[in-house]
C-alpha cells in the first residue's frame, strides 16, 4: 500500500514487557475458568455479531478514503460496516422560521435522488445512524408540527430508489447538554424537546416506517447526581414523554469529561449501573426491556477537541477495551455501538487549520506532504479483528478482570482485560473437552508509564495455567484447533436478567430495603444478584443482603476504579447466589448499619442455567 500504517510494535517491545512483569509486584489475585465445552447463551444470543462492536464514526457510504485504504479497514482490520454521521435534513441549512412547503420538498428530493452516486454503497448490510445538531432542526420558537413535518418530508422524499434510507434516525447529538442554548428554561426546554421526539416517532413511523427512530443521545448520563435529580430530569423524563415511540433508547458512555460535570470513568461499576439503571425503569414502564444504541463510545476531556496529541490514542483504545467488553455481555440489549473514531475528519483542516482532529483515524502524513498515515487508534480493531463464534462459558473471580470466550470452526478465542489500575496475577483454568490444539497466538496490549504502548503477539504451544496482566492490560489467546464447535461442546448455559419490582429506594440506617424479583421462570444452577448502589464519599458499600432468607456475600471490589474522584460513589456489585435458593418469587433484603443516605437504584438477578445441545 502507498500510505503508512501506525507502527504498533517498537523493537524494544519484548524486553519492556518482560522488565515491567518483573518489577510490577502485584497487588491481586485472581481464578479465571474458562470452559470451551459449554456453550453460552444470553437473553438467547449466543453468537458474536461483530458489526454490533467494532465500526467507525463515519458515514456510510464512505466518502473520504481511496479504495486501498477501505479496504485495509475493512478487510485487514475487519472494521464493521455499522456508522453514524450528521447527515439528515439539517444539510439543507433551512431556516427553520420560514421551512419549505411539502409540495417543494417533494420537488427538490427526486432531484437529489437522480443525482444521487450509487457506486460507493456496501454490497454487505450496512447500519448508518444519521443524526442531526440540535440548532439545524429544533427551535422554541417554531411549532413542534412544522418541524416534525419538514424532518419527516425529509426523509420521505430525499430517499428512494437507490439512494438507500438510513436505518437508523437520532433526531439530535446530545440534545440536553444544549437546552440552555434555546432557553433559561432548562426543564421546559428538555420537555419540550422530548416532545419533540415523540411526535416526530409517531410521523416517521406512519409515513417512513423503514426507518428506526432512537433517542435521546444521552450526553451527561451522571443520573445519580443530586439524588438522582439528573434521572428524573433526563432520562426518566424522556422515558416519560417520547421512550414508548421510541425504537431504541440510545446513550453516550465516556471516560473522561464529555461536556459537562467531573472528571470521571465509566468503565466498569459506573456504566454497569447506568445501563442497569435504564433496563430496570424500561422494564418497570413497559414490561420490556427496550433496546438500546451506544451511539458514542470512548473516552474525552477538557481541551481534547482544540489539539491533537499522539499521546492520547492509547487512553482512547484503553477505555474502548474497556467499555466493550460490557457491551458485549448484553447483546439481547445493545444492538449496535459506535466507537468514537472517526475517519479523516477532512472538516477539521478546512480554513488553514492543520491540526487532526484527536479521534481520527487517518491524519495528514508526518512525513509526506502530499499523503495520510493510519493513527495508533487503529490497535481497537487490530485486537480484536479476529476474535469471532459463539460464546463460551466464562469467569472471573476478580470484577476487575474482565473476561469473555468464543469458538467458531478451528478457533477459540479467551480475551481477558484488566479494569484495575495495577498488575494482576491471574491463575488461568481451561477445560477444552476435545479440543485438540494446534497453535495459540498471544497478544498483549498495554500502556507504559511514558504514554508509549507495548502491542506485542507471541506464538505459544499451550495456554499458560498463570499469567500477569499489567495494570489496565488486555490479552487474547487466539487457538487453532482441529475440527468444528460441535465436536467441543457437549453443553449450553442460559443466561438471564430478571428485574426487581421496584428502584432508586433510599437507605436509612438499620433498615431494611426490600425488593421482590417475580416471575423467575426457570431454575438455575448458579446466578448473580446485580446490586447497584449510590453513596456518599466514606459511606458503606457493603451492606448484609439476605435473599429469601439466606445471607450472601458481600464483595469487597467492583469493576474498575475506586470512584474516589466522583461526588459519589456509584456501581453495580456482584453477589454470588445459590442456585437452590431461587424460587419463582423472591425477596432480596439489603441493610446498611453506617448511616443514613444513599440509594439502592437497581436490583437485577442474572440465572445461569444448564442444558445439553
Amino acid at each position: 500500500m502507498k500510505y503508512p500504517k501506525p507502527n504498533f510494535l517498537k523493537l524494544s517491545a519484548s524486553m519492556v514487557t518482560l522488565g515491567l512483569l518483573n518489577s510490577a509486584f502485584c497487588f491481586g489475585q485472581a481464578v479465571v475458568k474458562a470452559d470451551f465445552t459449554t456453550q453460552k447463551s444470553i437473553g438467547g444470543i449466543s453468537s458474536l455479531d461483530r458489526n454490533a462492536y467494532f465500526n467507525l464514526h463515519q458515514g456510510i457510504p464512505n466518502s473520504e478514503f481511496t479504495d486501498a485504504e477501505w479496504n485495509y479497514l475493512t478487510k485487514e482490520l475487519k472494521i464493521g460496516l455499522g456508522g453514524r454521521s450528521f447527515s439528515g435534513v439539517g444539510g439543507l441549512g433551512a431556516d427553520l422560521k420560514q421551512l419549505p412547503d411539502e409540495k417543494t420538498m417533494k420537488k427538490a428530493g427526486a432531484l437529489q435522488i437522480a443525482k444521487f452516486n450509487s457506486s460507493q454503497i456496501p454490497t454487505q448490510p450496512y447500519q448508518l445512524i444519521a443524526t442531526e445538531h440540535p440548532k439545524l432542526v429544533f427551535s422554541t420558537k417554531v411549532d413542534l408540527e412544522k418541524l416534525t413535518d419538514y424532518t419527516t418530508h425529509y426523509f420521505k422524499y430525499y430517499y428512494g430508489g437507490e439512494k438507500p434510507l438510513p436505518q437508523y434516525y437520532e433526531p439530535m447529538n446530545e440534545p440536553f447538554v444544549h437546552a440552555r442554548e434555546f432557553d433559561k428554561d432548562n426543564d421546559a426546554v428538555i420537555e419540550r424537546m422530548s416532545e419533540y421526539h415523540a411526535l416526530l416517532a409517531k410521523k416517521l413511523h406512519q409515513q417512513v416506517p423503514g426507518l428506526k427512530v432512537v433517542g435521546y443521545s444521552s450526553a451527561w448520563p451522571e443520573y445519580d447526581l443530586n439524588d438522582f435529580g439528573i434521572w428524573e430530569s433526563r432520562m426518566k423524563k424522556f422515558m416519560d414523554i417520547a421512550g414508548q415511540d421510541m425504537d431504541y433508547l440510545s446513550i453516550h458512555l465516556y471516560d473522561g469529561m464529555n461536556l459537562e460535570g467531573d472528571i470521571a470513568k465509566r468503565s466498569g461499576s459506573n456504566s454497569e449501573a447506568i445501563l442497569d439503571l435504564i433496563e430496570t425503569y424500561s422494564q418497570l414502564k413497559w414490561g420490556k426491556v427496550k433496546p438500546m444504541l451506544i451511539s458514542e463510545f470512548g473516552i474525552t476531556g477538557k481541551g481534547w477537541s482544540d489539539r491533537y496529541m499522539e499521546t492520547r490514542n492509547p487512553l482512547t483504545v484503553n477505555s474502548m477495551h474497556n467499555l466493550v467488553m460490557g457491551f458485549i455481555d448484553r447483546p439481547d440489549v445493545i444492538k449496535l455501538s459506535i466507537p468514537f473514531i472517526t475517519g479523516k475528519s477532512k472538516w477539521r483542516l478546512s480554513g488553514g487549520n492543520k491540526t487532526p482532529y484527536q479521534w481520527c483515524i487517518s491524519r495528514p502524513s508526518q512525513t509526506d506532504a502530499s499523503g495520510w498515515e493510519f493513527t495508533s487508534l487503529t490497535q481497537f480493531y487490530d485486537f480484536w479483528k479476529n476474535v469471532q463464534g459463539d460464546r463460551v462459558e466464562v469467569q472471573s473471580s476478580d470484577p476487575d478482570i474482565a473476561v469473555q470466550a468464543f469458538i467458531a470452526d478451528g478457533q477459540g478465542f479467551l480475551v481477558l482485560k484488566n479494569l484495575e489500575e495495577e498488575a494482576t496475577e491471574i491463575e488461568l483454568s481451561t477445560q477444552l473437552g476435545k479440543m485438540k490444539i494446534k497453535g495459540i497466538v498471544q497478544k498483549t496490549w498495554y500502556i507504559n508509564p511514558d504514554s508509549s504502548v507495548v502491542y506485542r503477539t507471541e506464538k505459544l504451544k499451550k495456554l499458560p495455567t498463570s499469567l500477569t496482566m499489567p495494570k489496565e492490560g488486555a490479552m487474547i489467546f487466539e487457538i487453532q484447533y482441529s475440527g468444528k464447535p460441535s465436536a467441543v461442546v457437549a453443553k449450553t448455559m442460559e443466561h438471564r436478567k430478571f428485574y426487581a419490582d421496584q428502584y432508586i429506594l433510599p437507605i436509612a440506617k438499620s433498615t431494611p430495603v426490600l425488593f421482590n424479583i417475580n416471575q423467575v421462570a426457570d431454575r438455575a444452577e448458579v446466578a448473580t444478584l446485580r446490586l447497584s448502589l449510590s453513596r456518599k464519599p466514606g459511606a458503606s458499600l457493603k451492606p448484609t443482603v439476605k435473599f429469601n432468607g439466606a445471607r450472601l456475600q458481600v464483595p469487597e471490589d467492583w469493576a474498575g476504579y475506586d470512584q474516589a474522584g466522583r461526588h459519589d460513589y456509584f456501581g453495580t456489585l456482584y453477589l454470588e447466589v445459590d442456585g437452590s435458593l431461587i424460587k419463582k418469587q423472591n425477596e432480596v433484603e439489603i441493610q446498611f448499619d453506617d448511616a443514613d443516605g444513599g440509594r439502592v437504584s437497581s436490583v437485577v438477578l442474572e440465572t445461569s442455567t444448564i442444558r445439553k445441545p
